[in-house]
């Protein structure tokens, strides 16, 4: 486990395979609204929660 700079706390590291990958895709600028169906995609950012499902075993989403 890797020590977050953030917090107390620890946090995992990304899998390479997640059990399930979810894309979320704006359909307008958070700031001025504008319409995002014609526009270039500018990049992309890898986030993983880490679930773990009774009564054992990780079950990994990125999103």
């Amino acid at each position: 486990m890797w020590r977050n700079w953030r917090s107390s706390g620890t946090i995992l590291p990304q899998t390479q395979e997640p059990d399930h990958v979810v894309d979320h895709y704006p359909t307008a600028c958070g700031d001025c609204h504008q319409d995002l169906e014609a526009s270039r995609l500018a990049g992309t950012r890898r986030c993983q929660t880490f679930d773990l499902p009774q009564p054992a075993g990780w079950d990994v989403t990125e999103h």
